[in-house]
């Protein structure tokens, strides 16, 4: 079985072919997540309003 992205570049950093096969085959094994940093700000913004709700029962 011949896979054309099994084929590291021929210079640079991504030259090694060992290399690029393990990264190849991590890539596979585990893609990137998408929306895991959409999550990140959501929850700052919570704790921010969590903190101003409390500031304001605080003054109550």
């Amino acid at each position: 079985m011949f896979r054309s992205d099994l084929d590291p570049p021929r210079t640079g950093p991504a030259s090694d072919p060992v290399l690029y096969g393990i990264a190849a085959g991590l890539a596979e094994l585990f893609p990137p997540v998408e929306g895991a940093r959409g999550s990140q700000p959501r929850r700052e913004a919570e704790a921010k309003s969590d903190s101003a709700e409390a500031a304001d029962e605080g003054e109550a």
